[in-house]
């Protein structure tokens, strides 16, 4: 009788599911949850990063959690699909909302969440990145959503947990925050922010060009078979390569016209790189990127 309770029950919550997973094993061990390309709209709830999960041990380690506590009950369900270990490690790989908010659940079940320090200070200077989802979704879907605490921060150039190492490969990429996961069991790499695959990349106004080009190089001397993106659904080396290849060209060519004195309202006319014209909300986002690097180079943030 029971379990056949726990049973209707398992059925009773895939039919109710607002979240639709469809878990994909990259390697042994090693399975991803696949986001929406798009920025958080109404349709896919927030849960536009990717998310995955790794055997570390006699447990698991969820690599970022996803948007809300409603996401993590649900992708708790999708877990345990492919494997009967408990979840015990979270690492969050940079400080956005759709990346950390469901890890409060999972905290709540007994989990350490781990993250870079940098963190700490990321979260305190952006209060204003963990009120658009509760402002984005329903009551029913952000309900019992907080920012949770961090257990375990590291300030270290790398962060052993178990079998897997953690890795801050640069002072600043795309945040402060940022770091990658790296599983040499599975010659994996889980790069957050700092890849991007089918999707136009964002450099913020707290992005690093110097940073992110570093980080970049100490990936490339890994032994990788799998680069997971933050955004993107190809784990082959496609994304490394779009996303350095755009950044090498836009610091290139925007340092250039900035070097040339041409004026911001022109740069978008001279930095156009229609190459990346493929990439999912990419015009948009490069026009921002342009004036996010131009200032940068104009007040000295970057070389």
């Amino acid at each position: 009788m029971k379990i056949l309770t726990v049973y209707l029950l398992f059925i009773s919550s895939l039919l109710s599911s607002t979240y639709t997973f469809e878990p994909k094993k990259i390697s042994h061990g090693l399975w991803c949850v696949f986001a929406d390309l798009m920025p958080p709209t109404k349709e896919n709830k927030g849960f536009v990063s990717n998310v995955c999960w790794v055997e570390n041990g006699d447990s698991l380690t969820l690599l970022d959690a996803g948007p809300t506590t409603l996401f993590a009950k649900e992708l708790e369900i999708a877990v345990a699909k492919t494997t009967n270990k408990k979840v015990t490690n979270v690492v969050i790989t940079n400080y956005h909302d759709d990346r950390i908010l469901g890890a409060g659940y999972f905290q709540s079940r007994g989990a350490k969440i781990v993250a870079h320090k940098n963190i700490l200070s990321d979260i305190k200077s952006n209060p204003q990145k963990y009120t658009r989802l509760e402002k984005l979704l329903t009551k029913e879907q952000y309900t019992d959503t907080k920012l949770p605490k961090i257990d375990t921060v590291f300030d270290s150039q790398s962060y052993l947990l178990g079998s897997i190492e953690l890795y801050k490969l640069s002072d600043i990429a795309e945040t402060p925050s940022d770091i990658v996961v790296y599983m040499p069991k599975q010659k994996a790499i889980f790069a957050g922010n700092i890849l991007f695959g089918e999707r136009g990349l964002n450099y913020d106004k707290d992005s690093n060009i110097n940073g992110w080009l570093e980080a970049l190089d100490k990936i490339e001397s890994l032994e990788i078979e799998h680069f997971i993106p933050g955004h993107g659904t190809k784990t082959d080396s496609s994304s490394f390569k779009v996303t350095k290849e755009y950044l090498t060209k836009f610091y290139t060519q925007t340092k250039e016209a900035y070097e040339n004195d041409i004026e911001l309202e022109n740069l978008s006319k001279t930095v156009h790189m229609n190459e990346f014209s493929h990439l999912i909300n990419y015009r948009p986002r490069h026009i921002q990127n342009l004036y996010n690097l131009y200032e940068h180079l104009d007040f000295r943030k970057v070389k």
